[in-house]
């Protein structure tokens, strides 16, 4: 089933006359491609409109009708990290959170990484996708979209390893192997910004090296300028070349997913990112891969595709990536030292700006020039006021925070007191309530020390005193009950005790 929205967002129907449903996911981009044949009108589904599956939402790109049916191909809505440009973005030393908070301020969404190295992002004029990737070539690592909660994920990497295997006799249909070692190194020398060598904190060797494969020496030279670190420029030069030392063995695989046709194969579940074993007896091949690309058909799991490799990128993938890397802290300057005009406030793009200083060795020109770079650098505080039509902040620590409007996406609030309130969907582990106005209450445990109902349905009642002035009862099973004036019209009594009785027409059959 197929959740359909206008390009307003506002939902139109659900639909089911669908075939060839095909969901395509690349790991390297962490971008996915929805595509399915309608065999309704082309008017029903327009470009723009929203798609809605289980697990992701997408945006009608490509319409084509043919022979009574139209067949659709959707990406991924991102509009929302696409909708907005930053002049300029700069985060000089930050983690991938702290970066990524700074890009998605003001979007909606959010990030979620446990990656904790820091590193330098500097970009002009880019919408906030664009500068996650940016993040995402700076820290050298993957990610991934959740459109659905509008979380973005930043990982080393992701998948794990279950000691899932594909075997040829089992759940391998088919599969065709690529072998080369045309881009096979050995060594890398990596240099960063303004030079920096790795040889201070690297037993003065100013090159990481990676023999797994074979004693030759194959050397690269890898310069990326946004490495002010020796040490994380050292340790990633070491994870480039755990990929790069090795010959590349590429898998495309058809596979039987049999974990989403029978429960009974959980354990040959695989998803994304994951390392699995791939056996195919008859060549000899028993190696690990990663899946690096999935195409899966949700209404036909038996015609799944899946694509392997021992390395994520291709060589020219690599490549992009590295300098994509070094140009994640883009400088103002030309090829010749001039500053380009589009950095320039006043001054059109492709003009040039040339400045010329000379300082003569003057102590207060050097001081104020350093105390310029300080600034320029990072600026960690602002005292006294600070008044802005409008600011894009990626973590606020505030001791005190005062606002006449303000609209929250996400909050995570410790202690909370508020005069007046107004929820219209409410989930809590524990509630403190003084009074309490609702149209309707859902709770798993409640401790109430006065309850006042008008009307009340109850499955199971286990009360240590129960005052009541009007009961009704279809059956009750009453251990000891003392009661000062009864009425009872039938009676089935198997044992009584009576002191005085009175009996306007009785009948015993046996008395003593």
């Amino acid at each position: 089933m197929l959740k359909i929205y206008d390009s307003g967002g506002s939902f139109l129907r659900s639909i089911s006359e669908y075939k060839d449903l095909k969901i395509e996911s690349e790991l390297s981009t962490g971008d996915k491609t929805l595509s399915f044949v309608y065999r309704g009108k082309q008017a029903d589904i327009l470009n723009e409109y929203y798609v809605q599956t289980q697990t992701d939402r997408y945006v009608v790109k490509e319409v084509q009708p043919e022979q009574g049916q139209v067949s659709y191909v959707c990406r991924l809505d991102l509009e929302d990290l696409e909708a907005s440009m930053f002049a300029q973005f700069t985060a000089v030393n930050k983690t991938a959170s702290e970066a990524a908070a700074l890009a998605l301020a003001g979007t909606g969404w959010r990030v979620s990484t446990n990656i904790s190295k820091r590193r330098s992002v500097q970009t002009f004029k880019k919408t906030p996708y664009e500068i996650l990737l940016k993040i995402r070539d700076a820290f050298m690592c993957e990610l991934r979209f959740d459109t659905l909660e509008k979380v973005v994920y930043f990982a080393e990497q992701f998948g794990s390893d279950k000691g899932v295997y594909f075997r040829v006799e089992l759940n391998l249909k088919s599969v065709d192997l690529t072998l080369d070692s045309y881009d096979y190194y050995t060594r890398i020398i990596p240099i960063g910004k303004d030079g920096l060598r790795i040889s201070d904190v690297n037993s003065g060797k100013e090159y990481v090296e990676n023999y797994q494969y074979s004693n030759k020496i194959r050397t690269l030279i890898w310069e990326d300028t946004s490495y002010e670190d020796a040490a994380a420029l050292r340790d990633d030069a070491i994870g480039k070349l755990r990929d790069l030392s090795i010959p590349k063995r590429s898998y495309s695989a058809q596979v039987r997913d049999l974990a989403k046709q029978n429960t009974l194969y959980s354990i040959l579940s695989y998803s994304l990112g994951d390392t699995v074993w791939i056996v195919d007896e008859p060549s000899g091949v028993k190696e690990k891969q990663r899946i690096v690309k999935t195409v899966e058909y949700p209404d036909m799991p038996q015609n799944n595709e899946v694509e392997l490799s021992n390395t994520v990128l291709t060589w020219e993938e690599m490549q992009a990536r590295l300098k994509a890397a070094a140009d994640a802290w883009e400088d103002v300057t030309n090829a010749d030292g001039t500053v380009n005009g589009v950095y320039v406030h006043g001054i059109s793009e492709g003009n040039k700006v040339l400045i010329q200083t000379e300082v003569n060795n003057n102590p207060t020109v050097k001081a104020n020039a350093a105390g310029v770079a300080a600034n320029a650098a990072s600026i960690d505080a602002v005292t006294g006021e600070l008044t802005a039509v409008k600011a894009r902040i990626g973590t606020v620590e505030a001791t005190y925070l005062k606002a006449t409007d303000a609209q929250l996406t996400y909050a995570t609030i410790e202690n909370l007191t508020a005069t007046n309130e107004t929820v219209h969907n409410l989930s809590a582990d524990y509630g403190d309530f003084k009074t309490v106005t609702t149209g309707e209450l859902a709770a798993h445990q409640a401790i109430i020390d006065d309850l006042d109902v008008t009307y009340a349905k109850i499955g199971d009642l286990n009360a240590a005193n129960a005052r009541i002035d009007n009961l009704g009862a279809t059956y009750a099973t009453i251990d000891l009950a003392n009661v000062q004036a009864g009425s009872i019209k039938t009676a089935m009594i198997d044992t009584g005790a009576v002191q005085t009785a009175q009996i306007a027409d009785g009948s015993i059959t046996d008395a003593k």
